[in-house]
Order: structure tokens, then C-alpha cells, then sequence
């Protein structure tokens, strides 16, 4: 992950959108809320997932098969 960490860096909304996911997941378990701190992190995985793929797509040479 660190990788994809790293290769995302350049791309400003990618980062917006990681902390804005992070205070997102923070602030539901800070709540106590029961299923949205789970809601929160699927989506941000979600997104996790989909920047891999694209980054995998664009730097196939950087990812193993």
C-alpha cells in the first residue's frame, strides 16, 4: 500500500478525498454510531481499490501479476 500511497501523492483530490475519508470513519466511531463506521470504511476501501486498479493500469510495470 505503500506504493499506491506514494504514486497517488501527486494527484491533490486523491489526497482531499483520503482525509476526507479518514475524518469521515473517525467521526462515526467517535459517535458510537453502530453500522456507519463499517459504511465509511467499505466506501473508502472502495476507493482504495479502484486508485490500485487505475495506478495498476497506468504503472503495470510497478505491480506484480
Amino acid at each position: 500500500m505503500d506504493r499506491v500511497r506514494y504514486l497517488s501523492l501527486p494527484e491533490r483530490r486523491h489526497l482531499e478525498t483520503q482525509l476526507a475519508q479518514h475524518v469521515a470513519i473517525f467521526e462515526a466511531v467517535e459517535t458510537g454510531e453502530a453500522k456507519q463506521p463499517g459504511a465509511r470504511m467499505a466506501a473508502h476501501l472502495r476507493e482504495v481499490l479502484w486508485t490500485v486498479q487505475r495506478l495498476n493500469v497506468a504503472c503495470p510495470d510497478l505491480f506484480g501479476d
